[in-house]
């Protein structure tokens, strides 16, 4: 078997993934996104309904939920903007971007919600923190445990 080198964190609020699915309908809040935020280690997940993608609204909910030594994102320009560049450096967070993708360890997630939402479905919001329960009290395939024991 090859030597396979990783990334795994050491220890919980290490690393971040983060992602954004949308647009969705338009909800009765005004949200039409939802930023996706998971701890690479626990697999902790927040989700996030939120109105846009714009780099201010995303990094105003970041800084909600405290600040990470690194975060791996997609290269949407959201996450690519010079904003994000600059607060990433003040609060000496390192900004990891794969070549064009969000890395797999979070598109379960994504798909994990989509069964959540329907395409013509505009409460969509509604039902964020119900999918987030299940998702952080259910056995992580990577872990064994449930993210929000291991957090």
């Amino acid at each position: 078997m090859p030597l396979t080198i990783t990334d795994t964190p050491q220890v919980v609020f290490e690393k971040c993934v983060m992602d954004i699915v949308g647009p969705l309908p338009e909800t009765e809040s005004g949200n039409r996104y939802l930023l996706m935020c998971q701890d690479a280690l626990p697999k902790f997940t927040v989700m996030k309904p939120i109105p846009s993608q714009d780099a201010e609204t995303i990094l105003n909910i970041v800084l909600r939920y405290g600040i990470q030594q690194s975060i791996v994102t997609d290269q949407g320009s959201n996450f690519m903007s010079e904003m994000t560049k600059r607060t990433c450096k003040l609060l000496h967070v390192k900004k990891l971007t794969p070549l064009a993708t969000i890395p797999n360890r979070i598109s379960t997630l994504v798909k994990f919600f989509r069964h959540y939402v329907k395409h013509d479905q505009d409460d969509w919001d509604k039902w964020v923190p119900s999918a987030v329960f299940v998702f952080n009290t259910t056995p992580h395939s990577s872990t064994g445990f449930a993210p929000h024991k291991l957090l």
